[in-house]
């Protein structure tokens, strides 16, 4: 039975397979597309890894134990000393405690200084001084034959005493100056020549002043400057001055700025046989200060009392200058206004000009107003500049004429006047061996009613240098240049006095720290120069002498 069915499902199959071979004859197309070029690429195997494993059926487990034994370790570690930093710099100069200068030149001219100086102290400088200069010669006038004699003398004696506290220093200072002099000038003519029998004068001053100084770092403080000061003036024809002073100046710091008053409190004295004549002068100036290092500018206002016997007067000035850096010091523009009473006290006075005439009272200068303007900075480190140009005007400047019959004294006239100032000033340094200092200052007056300023003259030129040969020997050159100047005559009017051209030259030779001598010679030219009308400067002097110290 099995055999029939198999050979019934054999003869299905042979029968199945000959219709499906002529099925495909006939419909089998033999076109064929190919879409894509044949890559013939092979993928990727995945290997089943499977390696044997051994299976132990006892576990082994460690045990393990710690133990630490503490044990102090001793450290041996010992400190070393460090040395400060020192600073590297030029040693001190040695400084001993007495000085002494003695001196001779011609036109018998003897010359003595002696001064006594503690050394270097951080709590106490004391000190005292001495010195004398006189002149026994004559000189030459105009219009007469003999020379005249030309007498003067100065004397100074003094001490000091500061003492230093750790943010303040207290200073006291006792002064007497004597000085003595002829008026030797004469305005000789054909018609005039008189002589004065008795032309002495002198001038007697004694000072003592007080000082108190602060130098707190710390802003919250104050700090304070502040001057008492008297003086006493007479001369031999019964003039006395006398005056006494409160000056100084308190400041503060706060965010970044200054404020400050400065002030000034004086009283001046002067007797002129049995008249007196009182002035007060008071002065309060609070400004502010602010800087840094592009620009700064400094502002406030002068407040000014002047009080006489008979009337009181007040002045108000602006005060305000600044400055701004345009090139880091090289160029530094600066402008400015101001103003103030000026006091001319008979002592002020005769210092300016010894040969005024006795007991010679001048009213206070009123300067309404200064403008101001300029350029200063430094070419190089060693060449620094300074150009400034002014315009201010003025009530009641006074100039010194000759109104007295001989010529020989002086009193003054009073003007108002606008007045115009160009300063120019060179400096360089080339090291401490060698300096030098040029100076020009041009002067224009406008005046009111006197025809010229008198004894100004329109311009004025400085030369100074130093040169410093190993601290052995060192020379010093100065010239002095002062342009025409004009001068009123008692009887023929305006009169022009020359120009002034000085060169003084100086050499000090130092054989030890401490001996030296030195040589100095003034008006080398041997012009006839003339500090006054009518009076005529020394014509070539020369000065010789040395220096101890010990």
């Amino acid at each position: 039975m099995r055999n029939k069915t198999l050979s019934y499902f054999l003869l299905l199959l042979l029968q199945m397979s000959v219709f499906f071979s002529n099925a495909q004859n006939n419909d089998i197309n033999h076109d064929v597309v190919v879409k894509k070029a044949y890559s013939p690429v092979i993928g990727d195997a995945v290997k089943i890894n499977d390696f044997p494993k051994i299976v132990d059926s006892s576990v082994v487990k460690s045990k393990y134990k710690y133990a630490i034994t503490s044990v102090p370790l001793h450290l041996r570690f010992s400190l070393q000393e460090i040395k400060p930093v020192k600073m590297i710099g030029e040693p001190l100069n040695e400084l001993y405690h007495h000085y002494i200068l003695l001196g001779m030149g011609n036109y018998t001219k003897p010359m003595f200084e002696y001064r006594y100086g503690t050394t270097r102290s951080k709590k106490l400088r004391a000190g005292f001084h001495f010195s004398h200069l006189s002149q026994h010669g004559k000189l030459r006038l105009e219009g007469i034959e003999d020379k005249v004699a030309s007498n003067y003398s100065r004397n100074n004696v003094g001490i000091y005493l500061h003492r230093i506290f750790k943010r303040a220093t207290l200073q006291g200072a006792v002064n007497y100056n004597r000085y003595t002099m002829l008026y030797y000038g004469r305005n000789y003519t054909d018609s005039l020549n008189i002589i004065m029998k008795d032309n002495k004068q002198y001038f007697s001053h004694a000072n003592a002043s007080m000082r108190y100084l602060t130098t707190y770092l710390d802003s919250s403080h104050f700090n304070y400057n502040i001057l008492m000061n008297y003086n006493y003036f007479e001369d031999r024809f019964a003039s006395f001055h006398n005056d006494i002073s409160l000056r100084g100046r308190i400041s503060k710091v706060r965010y970044k700025e200054s404020l400050l008053l400065d002030f000034n409190i004086a009283r001046y004295n002067l007797s002129l046989q049995s008249v007196n004549y009182a002035n007060t002068l008071i002065t309060m100036h609070p400004h502010i200060s602010k800087s840094n290092s592009h620009w700064g500018i400094d502002a406030g206002l002068n407040f000014n009392i002047d009080v006489h016997t008979d009337s009181t007067r007040y002045y108000y000035y602006p005060d305000i200058s600044l400055y701004y850096n345009v090139i880091d010091h090289f160029l530094v523009p600066y402008l400015g206004i101001n103003g103030h009473i000026e006091d001319n006290n008979y002592k002020k006075i005769a210092m300016e000009n010894f040969f005024i005439s006795p007991g010679l009272r001048v009213r206070n200068t009123n300067h309404l107003f200064n403008v101001f303007a300029g350029f200063r900075g430094n070419f190089t480190e060693n060449i620094h500049y300074n150009l400034k140009a002014s315009y201010s005007v003025v009530d009641n400047a006074y100039f010194f004429v000759n109104k007295d019959t001989l010529g020989s004294m002086f009193t003054v006239d009073y003007d108002n006047i606008e007045r115009y100032d160009i300063n120019a000033e060179l400096a360089w340094q080339k090291s401490k061996k060698l300096e030098f200092t040029l100076l020009a200052q041009y002067h224009h007056l406008k005046m009111d009613k006197i025809e010229h300023p008198w004894h100004i003259p329109d311009y004025e030129l400085s030369f100074n240098t130093a040169y410093n040969l190993k601290n052995k020997i060192i020379v010093n050159l100065d010239m002095f240049v002062k342009g025409q100047r004009y001068a009123m005559n008692y009887q023929t009017g305006a009169v022009k006095i020359p120009e002034t051209f000085d060169i003084s030259l100086g050499i000090e030779y130092r054989y030890t720290k401490v001996l030296s001598a030195f040589l100095r010679v003034n008006n080398l030219l041997a012009r006839k120069n003339y500090l006054w009308y009518n009076y005529p400067t020394e014509g070539f002097n020369m000065m010789a002498g040395i220096i101890y110290s010990f």
